[in-house]
């Protein structure tokens, strides 16, 4: 779950990166600049999940009693 979680993030990161690099780029070469502006990598970046998080400990079962009375 972790490592598809991770994957899905770097794969929603490279694209967001990659997108406002190229509107950028686009932006200055419109104004008649010539700089290459680039992120770091996605893959070097890690995300805050453990491995040993279980995610079923995080989810709390609730009930409800609904007591009614007739007269």
């Amino acid at each position: 779950i972790v490592s598809g979680i991770e994957t899905g993030f770097r794969g929603t990161a490279l694209y967001a990166t990659e997108n406002i690099a190229g509107r950028i780029n686009a932006r200055l070469e419109d104004e008649g600049f010539t700089v290459k502006i680039s992120f770091p990598a996605v893959s070097q970046l890690q995300t805050r999940l453990a491995v040993k998080t279980n995610l079923s400990a995080l989810m709390e079962e609730r009930t409800e009693t609904v007591t009614r009375r007739r007269r």
